[in-house]
């Protein structure tokens, strides 16, 4: 059985920063055909300029240590008891230096009803890289909509990433 595989290749250096939608699929032919589609989200950073990059923003609610830094969900209805967390991972491509972490979550009104502020020092940064989690207070919550909002700054340089998310109710 001979394959032929054909592409080509994604223009998404070229496009501005934000989210993309990327669909792959393969198809076969002939007997025993196949069909296989994934559906990613790509988020295109701006890194020509800024000393300061975030990844996307993952909520978990099963954090993973040993394997990886947590198990992302896609639930963004959570009850006062669960135990969530929201993780992103920080990049500085040149000398790494002190960055400043808010962690916001404000309410429909707009009402900040969560603050936190952290300093990652340069030596958080292996690689270039760090780490950085929060838990969220949700026991702290009424039932409601909330967005959560995490923003890095490095001097004058600032990067930021939010979520939405709701608790319910019900138990």
């Amino acid at each position: 059985m001979s394959r032929h595989l054909t592409g080509r290749r994604l223009g998404l250096l070229g496009r501005e920063p934000g989210f993309r939608s990327l669909f792959l699929a393969t198809l076969g032919s002939g007997l025993g055909t196949w069909l296989a589609l994934v559906a990613l989200q790509i988020d295109v950073l701006r890194r020509t300029h800024s000393p300061l990059w975030m990844s996307a923003l993952l909520i978990a609610d099963n954090p993973l240590a040993d394997v990886v830094p947590i198990l992302p969900t896609v639930a963004r209805t959570f009850s006062r008891d669960d135990k969530v967390s929201a993780f992103l991972r920080i990049y500085q491509p040149n000398e790494p230096q002190l960055v400043s972490v808010m962690t916001r979550v404000v309410d429909t009104t707009n009402r900040t009803v969560f603050e936190q502020r952290k300093e990652l020092a340069s030596e958080a940064f292996r690689a270039r890289t760090a780490d950085f989690d929060v838990p969220l207070p949700l026991s702290q919550l009424v039932p409601g909509n909330y967005l959560l909002k995490i923003e890095v700054t490095r001097g004058e340089w600032r990067a930021e990433r939010d979520a939405r998310f709701e608790i319910s109710s019900k138990r």
